[in-house]
């Protein structure tokens, strides 16, 4: 008998607005290829009080957010 592990790839990650009681989700980290990439999600671009997780690796802005030289991941 044999089990099987899931695989995962993928975790949303999830923020407390200043000034907020409930958290949002911001954005997705995603394994490819051996790295971890982040992007940002759409709904909460869209947010008046969105703010950037961490300047100057993750500005806020569309798309999978390209990792620091030597970076597997975001070493924030």
């Amino acid at each position: 008998m044999s089990s099987k592990v899931p695989k995962y790839d993928e975790a949303y990650v999830w923020v407390w607005l200043p000034g907020e009681t409930a958290p949002v989700v911001a954005g997705r980290l995603y394994a490819h290829d051996g790295l971890v990439s982040f992007n940002y999600g759409r709904s909460f671009r869209e947010l008046g009080s969105a703010i950037p997780l961490y300047l100057p690796e993750l500005p806020l802005k569309a798309g999978e957010l390209p990792l620091l030289p030597g970076l597997t991941m975001p070493g924030c």
